[in-house]
């Protein structure tokens, strides 16, 4: 199926997924994500901490440093948070947090 000649075509990405547009990204945290519902998929403390060190732009292994835990661990908790927010990408993950005041921005120096 060819793709249509309104939309630009992305370079493939190595083993063939498509990338991802920012602007797709941010467009569907804005208008097709349902507010995370009270109680329902509350992130643990773990989780909000996890996710605020992926805003702050750390990978998992700077983060598993950083709280003294396992590579493995921090997958998990990163698995969990996108699960619970409904989220595809960690991208996704933290512009939701942004918007829903679930994180704040980093202090900038």
């Amino acid at each position: 199926m060819a793709a249509s000649p309104s939309k630009q075509q992305m370079p493939p990405r190595p083993g063939g997924a498509a990338r991802p547009n920012l602007a797709d990204i941010l467009s569907r945290v804005e208008n097709n994500t349902p507010p995370v519902p009270a109680g329902v998929c509350a992130l643990t403390a773990r989780e909000q901490q996890i996710l605020q060190l992926l805003a702050e732009g750390l990978a998992a292994t700077a983060i598993s440093r950083r709280l003294y835990i396992s590579l493995a661990t921090v997958r998990n908790h990163t698995q969990h948070i996108l699960a619970k927010l409904g989220m595809h990408s960690k991208l996704e993950a933290v512009v939701y947090a942004y918007r829903r005041g679930l994180i704040k921005p980093p202090l900038q120096d």
